[in-house]
């Protein structure tokens, strides 16, 4: 069994209260900097890092600091023929970021900027006869695939009806 490590001190003078401007104007200006080491590395989950950042900016009430136009416009960008969305322009499509764009398109009201019927039909072709899904047309059969699957359907049937 191992042993706790206590690896942060923190001073009695630090603040008490949470620096929630602080937190939304580091969110606001993440991104901004195109060709910062942190955001070219994280470009592979570059899709859901956005529905973080932008779920965390409407629960503090700060959403509206956000582009988003810049972001529908990415998210467009982003859809394949297929309907499947991916992590970034040039990326696979997943089922695990065409969650994530279903989300924050959910979040702006704005699924109309994208082919749903395309994505549903993407969706239900990830589905294995055992009622799994795939993640994407590589085949990884995960759990996680399924929750991704049912959340995607159940926030575009909303819009659908």
């Amino acid at each position: 069994m191992g042993t706790q490590v206590k690896d942060v001190v923190i001073k009695p003078d630090a603040p008490a209260t949470l620096l929630l401007e602080k937190h939304a104007d580091y969110i606001a200006a993440y991104g901004s900097k195109k060709d910062d080491y942190e955001y070219t590395m994280s470009e592979y989950l570059r899709m859901s890092g956005i529905y973080w950042g932008l779920t965390v900016m409407d629960l503090m009430g700060h959403l509206h600091r956000m582009d988003k136009e810049e972001i529908t416009e990415f998210i467009k960008a982003c859809q394949h023929d297929c309907g499947g969305i991916s992590a970034s322009i040039g990326h696979d499509p997943h089922l695990l970021y065409t969650l994530s764009a279903v989300q924050i398109l959910s979040l702006y009201d704005s699924l109309s900027a994208i082919d749903v019927g395309k994505v549903v039909e993407y969706v239900k072709g990830l589905q294995q006869e055992d009622g799994s899904f795939a993640g994407d047309k590589w085949g990884e059969i995960d759990t996680r695939f399924s929750f991704c699957a049912v959340a995607t359907l159940a926030l575009l049937v909303r819009y659908l009806n």
